[in-house]
């Protein structure tokens, strides 16, 4: 289970559900737009009887709304600008992460897991367990990525945890 306060992976953005570029002209936005409605519309599904474990409803409402965005001029700069600011942000948190190596961390026992997990105490006295982002980076095969981060509840300081799991076990 992951804390409160960690980090997730962003939503897509309206360019990831229409798969376009952000670069991408009003007409290939349009026509990605029309080739996703058509793939995931409601009512196109019920006729072909197709089942799948997507919600396709869920789908074509992110489509919709994407393509409402995008569509308009005013609206998809003002989108466009809402994503720098954004990209601005995770990078600031990222790079403001403070790197944790095995030495900073303690092992100890988990019965139920039969398992060993590292622990960290923050400056603020909160105990982190790092675990899951050890399996999450793993996982993933990433050098630094939002699952290497850990956000700490008690006081908001955020740990880069990438180097805990490659430094041998």
């Amino acid at each position: 289970m992951r804390n409160p306060g960690e980090t997730t992976r962003p939503r897509q953005t309206h360019y990831e559900i229409l798969q376009v570029a952000p670069q991408s002209d009003p007409k290939d936005i349009k026509e990605s737009y029309h080739k996703a409605a058509l793939l995931h519309h409601p009512d196109k599904k019920r006729r072909q009887r197709v089942t799948d474990d997507g919600d396709d409803s869920n789908s074509f409402k992110l489509i919709q709304v994407a393509w409402e965005c995008l569509r308009d001029t005013e609206r998809r700069q003002a989108y466009d600008q809402e994503l720098w600011i954004q990209e601005k942000h995770l990078f600031s948190y990222m790079s403001s992460a403070i790197k944790l190596e095995r030495s900073d961390c303690r092992e100890e026992f988990v019965s139920n897991l039969g398992d060993y997990t590292l622990l960290y105490t923050c400056r603020c006295g909160q105990e982190i367990d790092t675990a899951e982002v050890i399996v999450d980076a793993q996982d993933e095969s990433e050098s630094t990525s939002n699952a290497d981060l850990i956000t700490c509840i008690g006081c908001s300081l955020v740990y880069d945890t990438s180097a805990l799991w490659r430094e041998g076990d």
